[in-house]
């Protein structure tokens, strides 16, 4: 029937074998759809603004449940506020002490 014969020259295992790529085989072969058959780098279609706007819009919730947030203390109020603006320049010094953010399941990744 509709099928292809492939001579391997190799010692032991075709798909150990470092010297043959049984990718490349299949592909040139009528086993695989020729669909599958593309450079995926070359063939790449960039998505349209649109779909970038979908699939921003469909990760907001995440975004912003995981969205790290910034607190610092403001020196003349002795208050945590919301953002950086409570770090001073300077210290006269002293030592500061800053906490890293840690992501909840790495989620933000």
């Amino acid at each position: 029937p509709d099928c292809t014969k492939v001579i391997v020259r190799s010692q032991g295992h075709l798909v150990l074998d470092a010297a043959q790529n049984v990718t490349r085989i299949l592909t040139d072969s009528n086993v695989v759809a020729s669909k599958m058959r593309r450079d995926r780098v070359n063939d790449f279609v960039p998505p349209s603004p649109e779909e970038c706007k979908a699939a921003v819009k469909s990760v907001e919730g995440l975004r912003s449940f995981y969205s790290p947030v910034f607190l610092s203390l403001d020196a003349d109020s002795g208050k945590v506020v919301r953002g950086l603006a409570g770090i001073p320049e300077k210290l006269d010094g002293k030592p500061m002490l800053f906490i890293g953010n840690h992501q909840t399941l790495s989620l933000d990744l």
